[in-house]
């Protein structure tokens, strides 16, 4: 991004904040590391790295971009069930980042995780839960 940013450019980007902020998916990576291992778990925790408020500050600041910003929304995410949800994460998901479940895994982190994630979940359907995001603002230098 910074490389066609012209000097004084504005960026903005967005970035998940910190799986802890998000107890839906801590709870579904507790599920997952339970029954298929770190690596699995490692996995799922990835897009969330740079959750940290302060490290995601210094790393905009070291790349060359002043005045950054960082505002965090929380926004409602859904889909049709939490077992639906949980099989995208471990169907669709996971094998994009080279973890492959067998069915026997699969359907036991779908009964883990359907008791695991209804306690966060709105009181409607289709099931609904927070996440939080962070827009990143700023200006190269």
């Amino acid at each position: 991004m910074l490389r066609v940013l012209d000097e004084g450019g504005r960026m903005a980007v967005a970035v998940w904040d910190a799986c802890e902020s998000m107890p839906a998916y801590a709870a579904e990576i507790d599920v997952l590391e339970a029954i298929a291992g770190k690596e699995a778990a490692d996995a799922l925790r990835a897009p969330f790295v740079l959750g940290k408020k302060g490290e995601l500050k210094a790393l905009f600041h070291d790349a060359g971009i002043d005045s950054v910003e960082i505002a965090t929304h929380r926004v409602p995410r859904g889909s049709q069930t939490s077992a639906q949800w949980s099989k995208q994460i471990c169907g669709d998901g996971l094998p994009v980042m080279g973890v492959l479940l067998t069915e026997v895994q699969i359907n036991r982190i779908l009964i883990g995780a359907e008791q695991a994630i209804r306690p966060y979940l709105r009181e409607r359907e289709p099931t609904v839960f927070e996440v939080s995001v962070h827009i990143v603002t700023g200006e190269k230098r």
